[in-house]
């Protein structure tokens, strides 16, 4: 998995121990028990590693759900798969996730595509692929080599 690096790191490290820990006490851990901030040198990786997996995850998810719309509403092309398959790839060689939750990830993206598709009764699809459906199309062919 790749990682920030350098100041960036650090930033992103502060930022997410924060959210955790609440500022005031990030702020105590960083001065009672870390000089010149080791300590978020030692908690870091593990709280970015955590993070950037959620980030994966919600923008595998969101890929997944988006061709399911593209394919219900008959938006797929080769291009637009094309495109679909770059997303992933770059997200896959960006995460450290496994195939199991690989498959579940995406068997939770087709149910939610199937369940919106269902909800939207006789006709009511239209708008959904006029609106979400030619979105997830453009955004598929959008994506850079």
């Amino acid at each position: 998995m790749t990682k920030p690096s350098g100041t960036s790191f650090l930033l992103r490290c502060k930022s997410v121990l924060a959210r955790e820990f609440g500022v005031e006490r990030l702020a105590m851990f960083a001065k009672k028990l870390a000089p010149k901030g080791a300590l978020l040198l030692v908690l870091c990786p593990a709280a970015v590693a955590d993070e950037l997996d959620t980030t994966s995850r919600e923008a595998l998810s969101a890929a997944y759900y988006a061709f399911e719309v593209a394919g219900y509403c008959g938006l797929v092309s080769d291009a637009v798969a094309a495109g679909f398959r770059r997303r992933v790839g770059r997200i896959l060689a960006d995460a450290d996730i496994d195939r199991e939750t690989l498959n579940t990830l995406r068997g939770k993206a087709w149910q939610a595509a199937h369940w919106e598709w269902q909800n939207r009764g006789l006709g009511g699809f239209r708008g959904w692929c006029r609106n979400e459906g030619r979105s997830a199309a453009q955004g598929f062919l959008a994506e850079p080599d």
